[in-house]
């Protein structure tokens, strides 16, 4: 038996916007009575409960989707300091190098930036999200992480999770 059921796609969700995330979950909860959580749903309200407004953004996407992403984040109120490519397929890239270039990529805004948003579900994740937060002493959200930890929520599982990061210890 399933009590919640999680829909990734974040480029597709930040090109569409939340209303078309809040209609595909409505509309499937209605046919399968289960809540629904979407990942741009939880992304932002991740940012939100973590208190991040200026973020730094790391992802696999061509530019072009990279733009529609700085505009669907700044039209929820966040201030993207800079959002830049690696250049790969996320499934492609090494976790470690995915780290090397979330590090370098915030490194120029360490005094400003309130965290760091890693973005594609395909990027592996979960093994660095907490030597990252550690490293540069602010929170890391990854799309994974968000929206599993927004699942949790949903169904009321609660409890502190180590080792994944800030936002498992809400």
């Amino acid at each position: 038996e399933v009590d919640v059921i999680g829909s990734a796609a974040t480029a597709a969700g930040w090109t569409e916007g939340l209303d078309v995330d809040q209609r595909i979950k409505k509309s499937v909860e209605e046919k399968v009575g289960i809540p629904v959580v979407t990942g741009m749903m939880a992304i932002v309200d991740a940012l939100r409960t973590l208190g991040m407004k200026r973020i730094v953004v790391a992802t696999p996407y061509e530019e072009l989707l990279n733009e529609t992403g700085k505009q669907f984040f700044r039209a929820e109120g966040f201030d993207v300091l800079v959002m830049d490519t690696i250049g790969e397929l996320g499934h492609t890239v090494s976790p470690g190098r995915v780290y090397r270039f979330s590090k370098k990529l915030f490194m120029p805004f360490m005094a400003e930036a309130d965290g760091i948003f890693v973005g594609c579900c395909n990027f592996p994740t979960v093994e660095i999200l907490q030597a990252l937060e550690n490293d540069i002493g602010k929170p890391v959200v990854s799309n994974n992480q968000a929206l599993l930890w927004k699942m949790l929520k949903t169904i009321s599982v609660h409890g502190r999770i180590e080792g994944f990061g800030k936002l498992f210890l809400i």
